[in-house]
């Protein structure tokens, strides 16, 4: 069965970038065939990107043409697009068609204790009830307005659903700080390690590797199934530092 995941929340500034990038290295680093889409041509994201616009007609046979030629396809949703994905996905009827396809779906929503994001959180659960599987990856992350993960309607439907959770790792306050000097954010501060001081790529390796290992228990949502996973060592491409994935 191959793979179809989606990152989608509406709300600004919530981590779907960096999680699409992070994704993209986990994939790479099993040797597993994926294909990044955005859904915007303003969406700005370092890695080699398929667009499909949302703004046009929804291109079905164009994203049927990337599950046949690659085992995961990753839609990264932009900011405020995500009620349109799910619509379109309804109205296409694509649960039909990724079931011809063997294909499955995972719906991976990044949540933080704010209110504008936990609400982009439910919304979303209802329109993809029926459509797959849940991911929830909790974003360390300030809130504008605050709201508690664990009294949150969110919270409730997606556990009704389902849903799994996991955490994507702080980031230490020496890398913060210098991406803050460097004037980086962290998704290109990740497809640009090479260009960071020898400690900064320190840092953020050992950041990325943390977060991998967290995405190992959701192997189950988020790997094809029939895929020989290398699941020993392997060399990483930037760092030429063998690493346990």
């Amino acid at each position: 069965m191959k793979k179809v995941i989606i990152i989608s929340n509406n709300a600004e500034a919530c981590g779907k970038t960096t999680l699409s990038i992070v994704l993209c290295a986990y994939f790479q680093r099993k040797q597993i065939s994926h294909q990044l889409v955005v859904t915007s041509s303003e969406q700005e994201i370092p890695l080699p990107t398929v667009l499909m616009d949302l703004e046009d007609a929804f291109p079905v046979h164009e994203l049927v043409d990337l599950i046949d030629h690659h085992e995961v396809v990753i839609i990264d949703c932009h900011t405020g697009g995500g009620d349109r994905l799910a619509r379109a996905f309804e109205r296409h009827h694509m649960d039909d068609i990724l079931e011809e396809l063997e294909a499955e779906l995972t719906v991976v929503i990044p949540v933080c204790q704010d209110s504008a994001v936990l609400l982009s959180a439910h919304e979303l659960a209802e329109q993809y009830a029926r459509m797959g599987e849940f991911l929830v990856v909790h974003v360390p992350l300030a809130a504008d307005v605050p709201e508690s993960w664990s009294t949150s309607s969110a919270r409730r439907i997606l556990q009704r659903l389902g849903a799994m959770e996991l955490t994507m790792p702080a980031l230490t306050d020496g890398i913060a700080d210098l991406l803050d000097n460097l004037e980086l954010d962290l998704p290109l501060a990740l497809s640009q390690r090479q260009q960071l001081p020898r400690f900064g790529r320190h840092e953020l390796l050992s950041w990325e590797v943390n977060f991998c290992e967290n995405l190992r228990a959701a192997d189950a949502l988020l790997l094809p199934h029939s895929t020989g996973v290398n699941r020993g060592l392997r060399e990483d491409s930037v760092f030429g530092k063998t690493l346990s994935i």
